[in-house]
């Protein structure tokens, strides 16, 4: 048994005239149906987190941010990459004014807001959460570029003659005593599994690691 698709699309001419896929024909190879497909799989994580709310705290917005730049994409291909190429039109121009009106809407909820939504504090150690976290590590994007986080301390240094030290911003959990000690012994101590080198070399990857740490959080 075959089976057979109809699909309606404009003529160019202000007409429409329907064209025919058999399964497995270019009706699962036209791009233009992926965003609807990710539409959907985007409508069913949104029900399945408000269901089950056991996901990280991130998790839900890092998928969904994927989802909404994956639909983008496939717009920005199809419909923004012709426009700079000599002959080319944008292939859903058929739309109208609300292609572009979607493709605002998905830069806006897919680049623009994440950009600005702060994360999530997750302690480097579950066991011993910081009480008051330290606003870089939970400064959105955007913060965390432009060091934004950092302005209240600042306009604050600025007002007083001097900071007490209780006016400091806390001090973030993976820049503790306990867990720097703890984290470094494996590079540095030949008792703890660290390789017997000199003890530049040791410092050298622990330090690697450790600063990759912190910008892996951010994403």
């Amino acid at each position: 048994m075959t089976l057979i698709f109809v699909n309606q699309a404009g003529d160019g001419g202000g007409g429409t005239q329907l064209q025919f896929y058999e399964a497995g024909d270019a009706f699962w190879k036209d791009l233009r149906y992926i965003p609807l497909l990710l539409t959907g799989i985007f409508s069913f994580s949104q029900l399945t987190h408000a269901v089950c709310s056991r996901f990280k705290p991130l998790a839900p917005a890092r998928f969904h941010v994927t989802i909404l730049c994956s639909i983008l994409a496939i717009y920005a291909y199809r419909d923004i990459w012709p426009l700079a190429n000599y002959g080319s039109v944008p292939k859903d121009q058929a739309e109208g004014n609300i292609l572009w009106v979607k493709i605002a809407l998905l830069v806006v909820t897919g680049v623009i807001i994440p950009l600005f939504i702060p994360h999530p504090y997750v302690p480097v150690d579950p066991k011993n959460p910081s009480p008051v976290p330290n606003p870089e590590q939970t400064a959105s994007w955007i913060s965390a570029l432009t060091y934004t986080y950092a302005d209240p301390i600042i306009i604050l240094a600025n007002k007083v003659a001097h900071l007490r030290h209780d006016q400091l911003p806390p001090l973030s959990d993976y820049d503790f005593a306990q867990y720097l000690s703890e984290s470094a012994a494996k590079y540095v101590d030949p008792f703890a599994g660290a390789k017997r080198r000199h003890l530049f070399f040791g410092l050298l990857s622990f330090f690697r690691e450790f600063e990759a740490n912190p910008f892996s959080e951010l994403l």
